[in-house]
């Protein structure tokens, strides 16, 4: 019992760890791209970067994500109602 509770935790924190190093690795790429140091110095920078702006990191992401969200609804809701309008308005549908 011991032995899963340490594995299972020993999981959570290398799903952690492994979430992070993406993180840090498409924000390095993007250091990369404007400054065209090497990997391991836009590393070093991205993550100082993150440890200084925390608050606007996640602000940021969530905003990004709250746009996702009314794209999303807003292309569903587009093609149903152009799908009702169809049904509605064409004979061939209308049956």
């Amino acid at each position: 019992m011991l032995v899963r509770y340490a594995l299972a935790c020993c999981l959570c924190c290398s799903n952690c760890l492994e979430r992070f190093i993406l993180f840090v690795n498409k924000n390095a790429f993007t250091i990369i791209a404007m400054t065209s140091k090497n990997f391991c110095a836009a590393c070093e920078d991205s993550f100082y970067l993150m440890v200084r702006n925390g608050a606007r990191f996640v602000i940021a992401g969530g905003i990004g994500d709250l746009f996702i969200l009314i794209g999303k609804l807003f292309i569903t809701g587009l093609t149903a109602l152009k799908g009702y309008l169809i049904i509605v308005n064409v004979p061939e549908y209308n049956n």
